[in-house]
């Protein structure tokens, strides 16, 4: 991912990104959310066919008990105004509602950049493609290897990427490289 591509992550021109939502909770895990923007008076959970649940509000909106689906979670204020917003995703585990990612760079000063953008995609799935060194021998020297495409691959970059995926309620499944 270039540095570009990396810094249109952060940007945009609607409202401000929910700090602090995980990309996955669990069904009957209580969704809090603590730095809402200053202003707010009503967090709602919303569904893709427009059910919404109202969080309860008491310096920060708690959600109990929501249904198995992906939700919108936006913050107002008393004009009815969003303030921002954020996408999260609940079930029983990961695969049961998953968002895809697939991460295909394995260099040591990449896993920052693919984290980055799996963050902002909301992943809860990262399928993770070409890393092995070969079908016979999947992993390579501990000092890294070329994948099928040659691109570098480095065996501590990764463990970082496969590390901090799970840190952001994702899941790595192991697969096999491309023919």
């Amino acid at each position: 991912m270039s540095n570009t591509e990396s810094q249109f992550v952060e940007e945009s021109d609607g409202p401000d990104l929910l700090r602090g939502v995980r990309s996955f909770y669990r069904t009957g895990e209580e969704i809090v959310v603590a730095a809402l923007p200053v202003g707010t008076s009503r967090v709602t959970a919303t569904r893709a066919f427009g059910r919404a649940t109202l969080a309860m509000l008491d310096g920060v909106a708690r959600f109990d008990e929501l249904a198995s689906g992906t939700y919108c979670i936006e913050a107002f204020d008393d004009a009815d105004v969003l303030l921002a917003e954020e996408l999260t995703t609940v079930g029983s585990d990961q695969g049961e509602r998953p968002v895809h990612g697939f991460a295909t760079s394995f260099a040591d000063e990449d896993a920052p950049l693919v984290l980055a953008w799996h963050r902002a995609l909301r992943s809860t799935v990262v399928q993770v493609y070409d890393w092995m060194a070969s079908y016979t021998e999947p992993l390579g020297p501990e000092s890294g290897w070329e994948d099928p495409s040659h691109r570098p691959v480095s065996l501590d970059g990764s463990r970082m990427l496969t590390r901090r995926s799970t840190r952001l309620a994702t899941n790595s499944p192991p697969t096999t490289p491309r023919c």
